[in-house]
Formats: structure tokens, sequence, C-alpha cells
């Protein structure tokens, strides 16, 4: 969507979320969640997304190799309309004496379908190009807090909390 301006939707979301604009349709976010005082964040890249709109499967390895370029922990991406959302494994050391090795889910997201892809009265995109209609709707991305708790003896050391995305 281009507005009479010039700008276009993802501009003028990225204006409204004071975040950089990375050109056509992408930008990188980190979000900062206030828990109980705490203020813990994720750093999210979503784009519009190009090609690869008939299998899932190329849509997967878009993201897969775009995540081994940006250190993020959602990658989300439109285009297609397919709907999935699946967790990338990411290995590090936890911040405790000494370190434990932990695994951090990385989540890589087709966002769905907004728009029908047939519809009465209406030639929509889907059918001018004669693609293939998919389901409508969106994923759901659930965050969790962790404490990086270490027990010695009867007591309890916080090192921490931390997000982890998904389930």
């Amino acid at each position: 969507m281009t507005y009479n301006d010039g700008t276009n939707s993802t501009q003028y979301l990225c204006q409204m979320l004071g975040v950089p604009y990375l050109g056509d349709g992408e930008t990188l976010l980190r979000v900062h969640l206030n828990i109980n005082g705490v203020i813990l964040s994720f750093v999210l890249y979503a784009t519009h997304g190009q090609g690869t709109g008939n299998a899932v499967g190329s849509s997967v390895v878009k993201l897969q190799r775009m995540l081994a370029h940006m250190d993020v922990d959602v990658a989300l991406r439109g285009h297609s309309c397919d709907r999935f959302i699946f967790q990338e494994p990411q290995y590090y050391l936890s911040h405790a004496h000494p370190p434990k090795l932990l695994c951090r889910n990385r989540l890589i997201a087709n966002t769905g379908s907004f728009s029908d892809g047939r519809s009465e009265k209406d030639t929509t995109y889907v059918e001018r190009q004669n693609l293939v209609p998919k389901a409508l709707g969106y994923v759901v991305v659930h965050i969790n807090v962790r404490r990086d708790m270490e027990r010695i003896g009867a007591r309890k050391i916080n090192h921490g909390q931390y997000l982890v995305m998904g389930d």
C-alpha cells in the first residue's frame, strides 16, 4: 500500500515504531517487555518477502538462510501467504559460574494470509495471477520468561531472566 505522500505501509509502521526502514518491505527491531519491573527484550526481523510463493519448503529455506546472517530471535515473512512457524535451536553459554550450555529457540514464521483468494463480485490479486488460494489466518508467536537459576545446596541464585521464543 502506498499513501498520497509516497510513503508505503512499511515505512509508515517503521515511523510509528521509531525504527529504521530497511528498504522495500523489511525492518529489524528490538522489542522491550517490562515484566515486573525487569526489562527483557528480543530482536525481530520482518520482511514482506518475495519469490518462492508456490512451495512452503522454499519459503523455509529463504528464512533459514537469513538467520545465518542476522542475530535475531524471530524472523517473519509474508508474501507467499503460507502459514507456518517453527523453531531453530542456537546453543550458547549462560552467565553462571561455571557456565552452563543453554539453547535458545529462534523462530521462523510465515505470517499467513489476510485476504481471500477468490470472492464474489471482486477480482483478487490471487485470481489475476492465477495463484493457488491459501487458508486465511495468522501465526501466534509464544514468548516465555525463564530464570537462569543455580542451586547451591538449599540456596537458589538467580543469574537473571531471559526470554524463550516458542513453546
